[in-house]
Protein backbone atom coordinates (compact mmCIF):
# COMPACT_ATOMS: atom_id res chain seq x y z
CA UNK A 1 0.00 0.00 0.00
CA UNK A 2 1.07 3.65 -0.70
CA UNK A 3 1.61 5.71 1.87
CA UNK A 4 1.39 8.95 0.08
CA UNK A 5 0.56 12.05 1.33
CA UNK A 6 -0.08 15.75 0.10
CA UNK A 7 1.79 17.23 3.00
CA UNK A 8 5.44 18.61 2.75
CA UNK A 9 6.10 16.69 6.17
CA UNK A 10 6.12 13.50 5.00
CA UNK A 11 4.84 10.28 5.52
CA UNK A 12 1.26 10.05 7.27
CA UNK A 13 1.68 8.77 10.83
CA UNK A 14 -1.60 7.11 11.08
CA UNK A 15 -0.29 4.26 8.81
CA UNK A 16 2.45 3.73 11.31
CA UNK A 17 2.17 2.88 14.98
CA UNK A 18 4.12 4.79 17.49
CA UNK A 19 6.40 2.00 18.11
CA UNK A 20 7.64 1.83 14.82
CA UNK A 21 10.77 4.59 14.65
CA UNK A 22 12.06 2.75 11.42
CA UNK A 23 11.14 2.52 8.03
CA UNK A 24 12.13 1.53 4.96
CA UNK A 25 10.55 2.96 1.34
CA UNK A 26 10.50 1.37 -1.63
CA UNK A 27 11.90 3.43 -4.55
CA UNK A 28 8.49 4.98 -5.35
CA UNK A 29 7.86 5.56 -1.96
CA UNK A 30 10.60 7.11 -1.61
CA UNK A 31 9.87 9.57 -4.03
CA UNK A 32 6.15 9.85 -3.07
CA UNK A 33 7.06 10.55 0.46
CA UNK A 34 9.88 12.44 0.66
CA UNK A 35 10.69 16.23 -0.14
CA UNK A 36 12.32 16.63 -3.24
CA UNK A 37 15.29 18.40 -1.88
CA UNK A 38 16.32 14.82 -0.05
CA UNK A 39 15.28 12.72 -3.10
CA UNK A 40 18.81 11.90 -3.96
CA UNK A 41 19.40 10.99 0.30
CA UNK A 42 19.96 7.24 1.61
CA UNK A 43 18.42 8.06 4.73
CA UNK A 44 16.75 11.23 6.59
CA UNK A 45 15.54 11.52 10.33
CA UNK A 46 11.93 13.25 10.50
CA UNK A 47 11.73 14.90 14.54
CA UNK A 48 7.94 15.51 13.84
CA UNK A 49 7.11 11.55 13.21
CA UNK A 50 9.65 10.52 15.20
CA UNK A 51 11.06 8.12 12.76
CA UNK A 52 13.62 7.54 10.53
CA UNK A 53 13.35 6.73 6.89
CA UNK A 54 15.59 4.51 4.49
CA UNK A 55 15.49 4.16 0.98
CA UNK A 56 15.64 0.61 0.33
CA UNK A 57 18.75 -0.80 -1.53
CA UNK A 58 20.31 2.28 -0.99
CA UNK A 59 21.58 2.24 2.53
CA UNK A 60 23.77 0.64 5.10
CA UNK A 61 25.30 0.72 8.72
CA UNK A 62 26.65 4.34 7.58
CA UNK A 63 23.32 5.84 6.86
CA UNK A 64 21.34 4.42 10.16
CA UNK A 65 24.42 5.59 12.41
CA UNK A 66 23.87 9.26 10.49
CA UNK A 67 20.70 9.41 10.95
CA UNK A 68 20.61 8.07 14.25
CA UNK A 69 23.42 10.48 15.78
CA UNK A 70 20.97 13.05 13.96
CA UNK A 71 17.90 12.26 15.97
CA UNK A 72 20.11 12.67 19.27
CA UNK A 73 21.86 15.93 18.83
CA UNK A 74 21.40 19.19 20.69
CA UNK A 75 20.84 20.77 17.20
CA UNK A 76 17.59 18.29 16.61
CA UNK A 77 16.34 19.62 19.94
CA UNK A 78 15.63 23.31 18.62
CA UNK A 79 14.85 24.69 15.37
CA UNK A 80 16.52 27.55 15.50
CA UNK A 81 19.78 25.83 16.16
CA UNK A 82 19.19 23.21 13.83
CA UNK A 83 18.59 25.71 11.09
CA UNK A 84 21.60 28.35 11.90
CA UNK A 85 23.99 25.26 12.48
CA UNK A 86 22.65 22.73 9.56
CA UNK A 87 25.96 22.54 7.75
CA UNK A 88 28.39 22.53 11.04
CA UNK A 89 26.20 19.59 11.97
CA UNK A 90 26.19 17.63 9.40
CA UNK A 91 29.65 17.46 8.78
CA UNK A 92 30.50 16.98 13.07
CA UNK A 93 27.79 14.19 12.75
CA UNK A 94 29.13 12.07 10.18
CA UNK A 95 33.09 12.69 11.35
CA UNK A 96 31.21 11.32 14.47
CA UNK A 97 29.68 8.31 12.25
CA UNK A 98 33.42 7.50 11.70
CA UNK A 99 34.23 7.37 15.04
CA UNK A 100 31.68 5.14 15.70
CA UNK A 101 32.69 3.20 12.46
CA UNK A 102 36.13 3.36 13.85
CA UNK A 103 35.85 1.58 16.94
CA UNK A 104 33.01 -0.63 16.07
CA UNK A 105 33.23 -2.26 12.93
CA UNK A 106 36.56 -1.69 10.99
CA UNK A 107 35.61 -3.30 7.71
CA UNK A 108 33.12 -0.90 7.58
CA UNK A 109 35.41 1.69 8.67
CA UNK A 110 37.76 1.14 5.97
CA UNK A 111 35.54 1.08 2.92
CA UNK A 112 33.78 3.84 4.49
CA UNK A 113 37.42 5.73 3.66
CA UNK A 114 37.45 4.31 0.44
CA UNK A 115 34.49 4.80 -1.04
CA UNK A 116 34.21 1.53 -1.96
CA UNK A 117 30.20 1.33 -1.58
CA UNK A 118 27.95 3.95 -2.72
CA UNK A 119 25.34 3.34 -0.25
CA UNK A 120 27.75 3.33 2.69
CA UNK A 121 30.17 5.78 1.07
CA UNK A 122 31.41 8.98 3.28
CA UNK A 123 29.31 11.88 3.01
CA UNK A 124 30.05 15.89 3.80
CA UNK A 125 33.71 14.24 3.35
CA UNK A 126 35.41 18.37 3.59
CA UNK A 127 33.40 18.54 7.03
CA UNK A 128 34.75 15.03 8.12
CA UNK A 129 38.81 15.84 6.76
CA UNK A 130 38.02 19.62 8.96
CA UNK A 131 36.81 17.58 12.17
CA UNK A 132 39.28 14.63 11.54
CA UNK A 133 42.18 17.58 11.30
CA UNK A 134 40.29 19.59 14.68
CA UNK A 135 40.86 16.45 16.89
CA UNK A 136 44.13 16.10 16.33
CA UNK A 137 44.52 18.90 18.25
CA UNK A 138 41.42 18.88 20.22
CA UNK A 139 40.21 15.33 22.30
CA UNK A 140 37.68 13.52 20.17
CA UNK A 141 35.41 13.90 23.68
CA UNK A 142 34.75 17.73 23.65
CA UNK A 143 33.05 17.02 20.46
CA UNK A 144 30.93 14.29 21.48
CA UNK A 145 30.25 16.83 24.80
CA UNK A 146 28.81 19.70 22.34
CA UNK A 147 27.14 17.21 19.78
CA UNK A 148 24.96 15.17 22.06
CA UNK A 149 21.87 16.60 23.50
CA UNK A 150 22.09 16.98 27.80
CA UNK A 151 19.24 17.37 30.52
CA UNK A 152 19.78 21.12 32.29
CA UNK A 153 22.09 21.90 29.65
CA UNK A 154 21.37 25.33 27.81
CA UNK A 155 23.42 25.23 24.60
CA UNK A 156 25.29 28.85 26.05
CA UNK A 157 26.62 26.62 28.21
CA UNK A 158 27.39 23.62 26.20
CA UNK A 159 29.10 25.97 23.77
CA UNK A 160 30.85 27.98 26.17
CA UNK A 161 32.59 24.47 27.80
CA UNK A 162 33.80 23.40 24.39
CA UNK A 163 35.70 27.11 23.83
CA UNK A 164 36.73 26.12 27.12
CA UNK A 165 38.27 23.04 26.44
CA UNK A 166 39.83 24.27 23.04
CA UNK A 167 41.47 26.82 25.61
CA UNK A 168 42.56 24.23 28.11
CA UNK A 169 44.08 22.18 25.14
CA UNK A 170 47.09 24.47 24.87
CA UNK A 171 45.02 27.13 22.84
CA UNK A 172 43.93 30.10 24.97
CA UNK A 173 43.84 32.45 22.20
CA UNK A 174 41.09 30.55 19.93
CA UNK A 175 37.96 32.58 19.55
CA UNK A 176 34.23 32.68 20.26
CA UNK A 177 33.68 32.81 16.48
CA UNK A 178 29.45 32.33 17.48
CA UNK A 179 29.90 35.33 19.77
CA UNK A 180 32.27 37.34 17.15
CA UNK A 181 29.45 36.41 14.10
CA UNK A 182 26.11 35.88 15.97
CA UNK A 183 24.39 36.93 12.74
CA UNK A 184 25.88 34.33 10.78
CA UNK A 185 26.07 30.66 10.12
CA UNK A 186 29.61 29.74 11.86
CA UNK A 187 30.67 26.98 10.37
CA UNK A 188 33.45 29.00 7.67
CA UNK A 189 34.62 31.04 10.87
CA UNK A 190 35.09 28.32 12.98
CA UNK A 191 37.32 26.76 10.68
CA UNK A 192 38.96 29.72 9.61
CA UNK A 193 39.91 29.99 13.27
CA UNK A 194 41.32 26.60 13.48
CA UNK A 195 43.63 27.37 10.77
CA UNK A 196 44.64 30.52 12.32
CA UNK A 197 45.21 29.17 15.94
CA UNK A 198 46.51 25.44 14.90
CA UNK A 199 48.69 26.67 12.19
CA UNK A 200 50.05 24.56 9.49
CA UNK A 201 49.72 21.55 10.41
CA UNK A 202 45.96 21.78 10.93
CA UNK A 203 45.86 22.78 6.94
CA UNK A 204 48.33 19.76 6.22
CA UNK A 205 46.06 16.80 8.05
CA UNK A 206 42.43 18.78 6.22
CA UNK A 207 44.49 18.00 3.14
CA UNK A 208 45.70 14.37 4.39
CA UNK A 209 43.89 11.26 4.10
CA UNK A 210 41.39 10.64 6.90
CA UNK A 211 43.06 8.21 9.61
CA UNK A 212 41.50 8.17 13.02
CA UNK A 213 44.11 6.79 14.59
CA UNK A 214 45.92 9.93 15.37
CA UNK A 215 42.59 11.31 16.77
CA UNK A 216 43.68 12.46 20.22
CA UNK A 217 41.73 10.19 22.67
CA UNK A 218 42.00 10.06 26.30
Amino acid sequence: MSIRTPTHLGIRTRYLSSETKIVELSEQDWYLNVPRRWHDARGIQRPLFDKILLKRNNWCRETMLHEALHRFSVFTSDFDLRRRFSVLEDGMTEFLVGFVLFKKYPYCYSSWLSNSFRECSMTYSRSVRRFYAFCNFVNVRSLIALFFWQPNRTWADTWSQFISDIHNSGYPDFRDVIGLHSWAEPTEYFFEECEERFGARFRTLYSSRVDYNTLVID
